[in-house]
């Protein structure tokens, strides 16, 4: 039986593995195929290097052939004999005659498997000599192992980056209309975050995607993230929570006074009735099937990454929250600090479009915002934040009714909402590059770590955002409540 083009291609790999990762017949083979049919074959060029020969000769022709094609030739003998003699004109006899060699080697119409050929042990070479160099690295003690790893993953994508190829305007539609179309029959879910009318202004969190929450200290950033973490993981997805801003028991406090209904400080201080703990066992109970996993100790971005690839590779990831990103290090070394954090912003924004994730990252804003809404230039430490983000959102604490972001239908509301332990909230859209900016206001219940909706009505006796009709807060509403990780719906 003849073999087939399949069992030939891998038996020259299988030969090639024991001849250093060389095959000069398919090198010649290539470089035949493009003189032969240096029209036809012309587009292919792209897909490799004067470096992925490793034949002097071949590779010097290859080169030639290239040059011709990028003065708008189409590649062929004559062509490229009068290029390589210019490039090479005391070689120009030896390497016509390595030119005509190659015509005779090969089939022109299999040359897209002689490229593959060609391309997979170049690939090879160049990645065992970067684990040979790795492992270098790595045997010498003076060498921090993160800063080698994340060189390594640099050099990856680099060798990886060697096989990628352009998409034309249909491929792009298509693979476009098909996600769309996806999208719209339920095979891909956006992840919410757990209130509606900032759902509306933002559409959810989408995979490639970093979103940056930014406010001041105890606005209630890292709050309104575990309120995100939990929404999501309600909707069925998996989500990793990395704090480098409290210890888990701290965590775990604020997660069961959302659980239980309880006051955190009655936890803190656990000073607590006998019903206290029936609602603390209760809430374990609703809390504990959810996918939420967390880690306390990643100290830099690239350890994150690390952690983070193992997670997505087992498919137990599919939204990634980090509090917060100021706070998280990184093993480079920058002379100054906005460096740094628009290094570890460029890293989670990469995160998010390597592992296809949600990336939500917490972020503290600058003091001289203290009683106002934060803006773009507000991030602190870096304005790379603002570049890299595909969506802004702040949080601001009003102090009074007058503020101007305080919803006009909330102002006769306003000071009876503190009094009964709410703090009103306005949430700023300031960027969000796939919809639109706004605004949207909602009632911090900060004993419960809870943010709800308002449910407002209407002079008409209508009401808005489709809530019971109810002048407080939505949680005190048993109609609208329902369970209790449906609040904010």
């Amino acid at each position: 039986m003849p073999m087939t083009i399949a069992e030939y291609v891998q038996q020259q790999l299988e030969e090639a593995s024991r001849n250093n990762f060389s095959n000069t017949e398919a090198e010649m083979a290539v470089v035949g195929g493009f003189l032969r049919k240096g029209k036809q074959n012309k587009g292919k060029l792209v897909q490799l290097q004067a470096e992925d020969f490793t034949d002097e000769n071949v590779r010097k022709v290859f080169s030639a052939i290239k040059a011709a094609a990028a003065k708008g030739h189409d590649p062929d003998l004559v062509t490229t004999d009068a290029t390589f003699a210019q490039m090479y004109p005391e070689e120009a006899g030896h390497l016509a005659k390595v030119m005509l060699e190659c015509v005779e080697v090969g089939t022109p119409s299999y040359i897209d498997d002689y490229i593959s050929i060609v391309k997979q042990l170049s690939t090879r070479r160049r990645s065992i000599a970067m684990v040979d160099d790795i492992a270098a690295k790595l045997k010498d003690p003076r060498n921090d192992v993160n800063d080698v790893v994340e060189r390594m993953r640099q050099q990856t994508g680099q060798i990886a980056a060697s096989t990628h190829t352009w998409e034309s305007m249909t491929d792009l539609l298509i693979a476009t209309f098909e996600k769309l179309e996806q999208r719209a029959k339920g095979g891909e879910k956006s992840v919410t975050t757990g209130i509606r009318n900032i759902d509306a202004l933002i559409g959810g969190f989408y995979p490639g995607e970093l979103t940056i929450i930014g406010a001041r200290p105890a606005v209630g950033k890292s709050a309104f993230g575990v309120n995100i973490a939990l929404a999501a993981a309600r909707d069925g997805m998996k989500v990793g929570i990395v704090s480098r801003e409290m210890t888990n028991i701290q965590l775990g406090q604020r997660i069961l006074a959302y659980a239980a209904n309880l006051d955190g400080m009655k936890l803190r201080k656990a000073k607590m009735e006998e019903e206290d703990w029936d609602a603390l066992a209760e809430g374990m109970s609703l809390m504990s099937p959810l996918q939420i996993d967390f880690m306390f100790t990643a100290n830099t971005v690239e350890d994150l990454r690390i952690e983070v690839q193992k997670k997505v590779e087992k498919g137990e990831l599919d939204l990634l929250i980090v509090d917060y990103l100021q706070l998280m290090r990184t093993v480079q070394r920058f002379p100054a600090e906005h460096l740094r954090v628009g290094y570890i912003s460029r890293a989670l924004k990469d995160i998010a479009l390597d592992f296809q994730i949600p990336v939500v990252a917490l972020a503290q804003v600058s003091r001289d915002t203290d009683g106002q809404m934060p803006s773009l230039k507000s991030l602190k430490d870096s304005g790379a934040i603002e570049q890299d983000a595909d969506g802004v959102i702040f949080l601001h604490r009003p102090t009074s009714a007058d503020d101007p972001y305080v919803d006009k239908r909330d102002r006769d509301a306003f000071h009876d909402y503190k009094k009964r332990g709410y703090t009103y909230i306005c949430i700023g859209v300031a960027k969000q590059r796939q919809g639109t900016v706004g605004q949207a206001c909602v009632l911090f219940d900060s004993k419960h770590m809870r943010y709800v909706q308002i449910a407002r009505q209407e002079p008409n006796g209508g009401n808005t955002n489709e809530q019971k009709p109810n002048r407080g807060p939505a949680a005190d509403n048993p109609e609208w409540q329902g369970e209790q990780l449906h609040l904010g719906y």
